[in-house]
């Protein structure tokens, strides 16, 4: 067996083990210091919660870190979502501005790809409704009116025709306001 007790000797406590002797009247006991026995212990304990305690805090480092990183996230994400907001606002009284005008208007990107048309430019040159809300390009529109004989005929194709209408100038690219004259008297 074992036991921990103070020595009488020295006040000490120490570990003891004892084990009778097979054949012999014999006892045998062995004691040693606790500090003695368990300096192992106390070296490795004191190295693993040097180690722990460097861990938490660099996990607590770490953690600081990400809370930030979230709060940061989540204004950005609350900023985000009110500019969305702004932006729909805006954007929809600008449509609604746009849809409303009495003059019609198309404005096309640098490849001529049409980006804003609106309602009224499609009632005042009888266009599809189909095809301003697909985003054609310019010469689709062109290609539309000139079918529907609104430069007339002078019987050539629609690629001879436009080569044609776009060297002479007089289609508003650029910049360039220009004004239609259509064959049922509108401007």
């Amino acid at each position: 067996g074992s036991f921990i007790a103070a020595s009488v000797i020295d006040g000490a406590t120490r570990i003891y083990s004892y084990r009778t002797v097979e054949g012999y009247p014999l006892l045998v006991v062995v004691g040693m210091s606790e500090q003695h026995a368990l300096a192992d212990y106390y070296s490795d304990r004191r190295s693993y919660l040097m180690v722990a305690g460097a861990v938490s805090v660099v996990l607590l480092i770490f953690i600081v870190f990400i809370v930030r990183h979230q709060t940061y996230l989540d204004r950005a994400r609350k900023a985000l979502r009110e500019s969305e907001a702004r932006h729909a606002e805006k954007s929809g009284l600008l449509d609604l501005t746009l849809q409303n005008m009495v003059q019609g208007i198309v404005m096309t990107d640098a490849n001529q790809f049409v980006q804003v048309v609106n309602r009224r430019m499609g009632e005042l040159f009888d266009l599809p409704v189909h095809l301003a809300a697909n985003r054609p390009h310019r010469h689709e529109i062109l290609r539309t009116l000139w079918e529907q004989g609104e430069f007339g005929r002078d019987d050539v194709d629609f690629a001879t025709w436009y080569r044609r209408y776009v060297l002479a100038g007089e289609h508003g690219h650029g910049g360039v306001p220009y004004e239609h004259h259509r064959l049922n008297g509108r401007i």
